[in-house]
C-alpha cells in the first residue's frame, strides 16, 4: 500500500461525479453532468392479480388459447394460457411510483421509488438556484456534480475561491454541496465539505456549535422557503469556515505522541486475529504501515511542519479511507472506488468519524 502521487480531481466527490469542473454556470454544470430535465413525477400504481382466465379469449390457465387470441401475436407466445395472460390491472389508490423517462431503460422508464404523496419532487434545477446566488455572492466556481443512489438523487457543488490555509501553508478548499433527494425518507440537504488539496481528502464532519456540515432542506417547492434556505446555507458556509480553520490549526499545532499514534491506529485498524482470513490480516498490516509512513512525513503528500501532528494523523486516515483502503470488487473485476467514496461521504458509521472524534478530543482544552 504505497501512496502514489494524488492528482487533482481524485477526491471522493470527484470520484462519484459525472462532471468535475470547467462549467461557467450552475445550469451548464447540471446539463453537462446529465442532471437536467429528469422530470420525475408520481404515477399511479396498479396491482396485477391473476384471474385464472385469459383476458382476451377467456380460456382457463393450462388450456390452449383460441386461434384468434391476441396473446398469440408475439413470436415466442406460449400456445397455452399462463398466469400472466390472466392478469387484470387493479388501481392501488393512494400509492404512487416515482418515475422518470429514460430511453436506455428496458421499458423506457426508471422507477425510483414509491410514495403515498402526489407531490412532484423538487427538481435539482430549482434547488440549485441557491448555488447560483451563493456562487455570485462568494465569487466561487463550480465543482463536481453527478447522480446519486442509482438515480434516486443527485448533487452539484461550488468551490469557495479562497482556500483555508491550515498552519499558514496547507491549502484546504471549501465546498458547498447541494444534495437533491427524489424519494421519501431521505431529505434534500446542503453540505459543507472541506477538501485538502495536497491529498484530495474530504472532511465530512460536524463541528458543533451551529457548525454542522449538513443542513436539511424542505420537501415542498416553496419559493419563499428557498430564499430563507439560501441565506441559511451562506451563513452556515461562513460559520463552518471559521470553526474549521480554528480546529484545523489546533490540530496542526499539536504533536501526536507515540502512545497516541498507537492508540489511534489500533482503534481504527485493530488486528483481526491470527485465525482471520489472510486478506484481513494483510489489510491490517498495510493500513498500520501506511498510517505510520503518512503521519510522520515519509511521502510528499504530508511533509514539513505538518508531519507528526494530529492534523497529519487525521489526513493519513482520510488518505487510507479515500485512496488506499482495498475497495470491494465489481462484477467486472474493477475496484468499486465510487462505493468507497460514497461510504466516506455518507456513512455515519465509517471509521473516519472515530478518527475525527479522537483528534478533536486530543486538542480539546482540559
Amino acid at each position: 500500500m504505497v501512496p502514489q502521487p494524488i492528482k487533482p480531481g481524485k477526491d471522493s466527490w470527484a470520484r462519484i461525479s459525472t462532471r468535475n469542473n470547467g462549467s461557467r454556470t450552475i445550469a451548464d454544470l447540471l446539463a453537462k453532468a446529465g442532471l437536467s430535465g429528469w422530470n420525475v413525477k408520481p404515477v399511479g400504481v396498479v396491482g396485477l392479480p391473476e384471474t385464472g382466465l385469459c383476458i382476451d379469449c377467456e380460456r382457463a390457465v393450462g388450456e390452449l388459447h383460441k386461434k384468434e387470441c391476441p396473446s398469440l401475436d408475439e413470436a415466442d407466445a406460449n400456445p397455452r394460457v399462463i398466469g400472466d395472460d390472466t392478469c387484470i390491472p387493479v388501481p392501488m389508490y393512494g400509492s404512487f411510483a416515482l418515475m422518470r423517462k429514460n430511453p436506455e431503460s428496458e421499458f423506457g422508464w426508471d422507477v425510483l421509488g414509491h410514495t403515498k404523496s402526489e407531490r412532484v419532487p423538487v427538481p435539482i434545477e430549482v434547488r440549485a438556484e441557491m448555488l447560483t446566488v451563493i456562487m455570485k455572492e462568494t465569487k466561487g466556481k463550480t465543482g463536481p456534480a453527478g447522480p446519486l443512489w442509482e438515480g434516486k438523487g443527485s448533487f452539484a457543488s461550488i468551490r469557495h475561491p479562497e482556500p483555508v490555509m491550515v498552519g499558514g501553508k496547507d491549502p484546504v478548499e471549501l465546498r458547498l454541496v447541494l444534495v437533491n433527494s427524489l424519494v421519501p425518507g431521505r431529505p434534500s440537504q446542503v453540505m459543507v465539505c472541506p477538501v485538502r488539496v495536497a491529498s484530495q481528502t474530504s472532511f465530512p464532519f460536524d463541528l458543533g456549535h451551529n457548525a454542522n456540515h449538513v443542513y436539511d432542506l424542505g420537501a415542498a417547492d416553496d419559493k419563499d422557503a428557498r430564499i430563507s434556505e439560501t441565506s441559511d446555507a451562506l451563513s452556515l458556509l461562513n460559520i463552518y469556515r471559521e470553526r474549521f480553520e480554528e480546529l484545523a490549526n489546533a490540530l496542526v499545532g499539536r504533536k501526536i505522541t507515540d502512545a497516541e499514534f498507537t492508540g489511534l491506529t489500533n482503534a481504527l485498524f485493530p488486528f483481526p486475529g491470527d485465525a482471520a482470513p489472510k486478506d484481513k490480516r494483510e489489510r491490517h498490516g498495510l493500513c498500520y504501515a501506511a498510517m505510520k509512513a503518512l503521519t510522520y512525513g515519509e511521502f510528499d503528500v504530508i511533509t514539513g511542519e505538518i508531519a507528526g501532528t494530529w492534523w497529519a494523523a487525521l489526513q493519513a486516515v482520510m488518505i487510507i479511507a479515500e485512496h488506499l483502503d482495498p475497495a470491494k470488487k465489481l462484477e467486472s473485476g474493477d475496484l468499486d472506488e465510487q462505493g468507497r467514496a460514497m461510504d466516506v461521504l455518507f456513512s455515519s458509521k465509517h471509521y473516519v468519524h472515530d478518527a475525527f472524534r479522537l483528534a478533536r478530543k486530543a486538542v480539546k482544552p482540559k
